[in-house]
C-alpha cells in the first residue's frame, strides 16, 4: 500500500491531519488500532471539547469547526452547548468525514515497526488481523498520542516532567444515568456555595429546563462531610464531584471524577493497574451518589470508558520546544500554524503535590510554531496533538481536543505539501503551509 500521507492514529488530531492532507491534494490513510475514529473524545468518554473560545471569539476553527457544525447537524450537539457532545455521533461524524474527503482508514492496525531509508521515514509495519501490513509514504503524521511512530523511527522523544520523568495522572470517564435532574438543580438553588466559582447555579436551571447540555463541579460540602465518615473514596486532590457533560433531557451525565497517579501509560501491566484503580472509584463514587446527592437516589453507572483516559506521555523533541513562558506571554510566533486558549492545567502528578493552573486572559490567545510539529534527526515525519514537542507544563495546555485538531490539520498541510514538492519537512516554508491553513478555514 502506498500513500502521499500515511496518519498513524485516528484521534481527533490524527483525523484532521488526514482530513487536511487530503483537502490539500494529498491521497491519505489513517492507521488506527481501535475500531473506531475519536481517540479520547469515543474510546474514553471525554465528552467536552475544552476552552477554544476567548473573549467570545473562536480561536479554533478549520476541521474542528466543521467536526462542530456536522455534530449539531446530527443532533450530537447543542448549537447554545456545542462543547459538549454525544461521542457515539462524533464516531459517525469523524468518519464520514475521512470518507468524503477520500481518506482511507484502516481498522484494527498497531504501527508496530518503521523503515527509514537515508535518515527519512519511508514506509510503517501495521499488525493486523491478517498479519502484518506495509505502507509507504512520501510524508507521515504521528498522532498516536504516545509518539509512538516517532520513537520507532528513532526520532528524539521526552516523557514528563523534566525533574523526574512523572507524567500527569490517569482518568477514567463514566456514565451514570437515571439522574432526576430537576430535583438536582433544586438542590442547588437552595446552596449556591456547593457550584464552583466558574458554574452559574441560574445557568445550570436554565439549561435543566430547557433539556440542553451542561458542565458542573462542586458538591465540596457534602463530599467533606463525607469524607470526614470515611465513606468517600480516598482520590488524590479530589474534593469534589465533576459531571462534566450532562444531558439532563436524556437524564445522564459524564463524570471526570477518577484519578490515579504515577503511572507509565506506555507500561501495558501498570496501566491495566490502574484501570481497576479507576473502576474501584468510579463505583465508589456512584454510591456516595446514590446516598448523599439529591436528585441522584435512582441513579446506576451506565458506561464506565473503553479505555482510560491519558492526558501525558512520550513527546518527540522537535526543532523548537514549546515553552510555559510562551503560552503565558501568548507569543505570537512567525511561523504560527495554530492557536490555542485553553489555560496551563496541569493536574497533581502524585498524591500531596499540587497542580498547575495558569488562564489565559479573556480576548488572548498563544499560538504554536510550525518547528513543534517537526521533529529532530528524523525526516519525512511531522507530529500532531499531544505528541508535538512541548515542555511538560506546556503540555499541560495544548494537549486538549480543539487545539490538538488544529495541529493535526497543520501537521496534514505540511505533510501533502511535503508529498508534493519533494521538500522535506524541516525545510518546508511555514508560510506556505499557513496559506494552505487560511484557505482551509484555520486561524492563525
Amino acid at each position: 500500500m502506498r500513500y502521499d500521507v500515511v496518519v498513524a492514529g485516528g484521534g481527533v488530531a490524527g483525523v484532521a491531519a488526514a482530513v487536511g492532507a487530503a483537502r490539500a491534494g494529498a491521497s491519505a490513510c489513517v492507521i488506527e488500532s481501535g475500531g473506531s475514529l475519536g481517540g479520547t473524545a469515543t474510546q474514553a468518554l471525554v465528552t467536552p471539547f475544552m476552552k477554544w473560545v476567548s473573549g467570545g471569539k473562536p480561536v479554533v476553527a478549520g476541521v474542528f469547526a466543521v467536526v462542530l457544525k456536522r455534530l449539531v447537524e446530527s443532533g450530537g450537539a447543542d448549537e447554545r452547548e456545542p462543547a459538549i457532545f454525544e461521542p457515539e455521533l462524533l464516531k459517525v461524524v469523524l468518519l464520514e468525514m475521512c470518507e468524503e474527503a477520500g481518506v482511507d482508514v484502516l481498522f484494527n492496525a498497531r504501527v508496530v515497526g518503521a523503515e527509514v531509508e537515508a535518515g527519512g521515514l519511508k514506509a510503517v509495519l501495521a499488525s493486523t488481523k491478517r498479519g502484518a501490513l506495509r505502507v509507504e509514504g512520501l510524508s507521515f503524521v504521528d498522532a498516536t498520542g504516545d509518539a509512538d511512530l516517532a520513537a520507532l523511527a528513532g526520532a528524539p522523544v521526552a516523557a514528563g516532567r523534566e525533574s523526574d520523568g512523572l507524567v500527569q495522572p490517569v482518568t477514567l470517564m463514566f456514565k451514570v444515568a437515571g439522574i432526576d435532574f430537576e430535583r438536582f438543580a433544586e438542590y442547588l438553588e437552595r446552596h449556591p456555595e456547593e457550584a464552583a466559582p466558574w458554574v452559574s447555579v441560574e445557568h445550570v436551571r436554565r439549561a435543566v429546563g430547557e433539556g440542553r447540555p451542561f458542565s458542573f463541579a462542586g458538591l465540596y460540602r457534602l463530599v467533606a462531610e463525607t469524607r470526614a465518615e470515611g465513606e468517600f473514596p480516598e482520590i488524590p486532590g479530589i474534593g469534589y464531584i465533576a459531571p462534566l457533560a450532562a444531558f439532563p433531557r436524556e437524564g445522564y451525565a459524564v463524570f471526570n471524577n477518577t484519578r490515579v497517579c504515577e503511572v507509565d501509560p506506555l507500561d501495558p501491566r501498570q496501566l491495566a493497574r490502574a484501570t481497576l484503580e479507576a473502576y474501584r472509584q468510579a463505583l465508589a463514587i456512584v454510591r456516595f451518589l446514590k446516598k448523599r446527592v439529591p436528585g441522584f437516589e435512582r441513579c446506576y453507572l451506565a458506561q464506565l470508558g473503553c479505555r482510560i483516559g491519558v492526558r501525558e506521555s512520550r513527546r518527540i523533541v522537535g526543532e523548537y520546544v514549546l515553552k510555559l513562558e510562551d503560552l503565558v506571554s501568548c507569543v505570537e510566533f512567525p511561523d504560527a500554524i495554530a492557536r490555542g486558549c485553553y489555560a496551563v492545567d496541569v493536574h497533581p502528578l502524585k498524591p500531596g503535590e499540587k497542580g498547575l493552573w495558569i488562564p489565559v486572559p479573556e480576548g488572548k490567545s498563544y499560538t504554536i510554531p510550525y518547528r513543534s510539529l517537526v521533529p529532530l534527526k528524523v525526516d519525512r515525519l511531522l507530529a500532531a496533538g499531544r505528541c508535538i514537542s512541548a515542555e511538560h507544563a506546556a503540555l499541560g495546555a495544548v494537549r486538549v481536543m480543539p487545539t490538538a485538531m488544529a495541529t493535526g490539520q497543520a501537521a496534514g498541510v505540511a505533510a501533502a505539501l511535503s508529498a508534493a514538492s519533494g521538500v522535506p519537512p524541516r525545510r518546508l516554508s511555514a508560510e506556505e503551509v499557513r496559506r494552505e491553513l487560511v484557505k482551509q478555514g484555520a486561524m492563525l
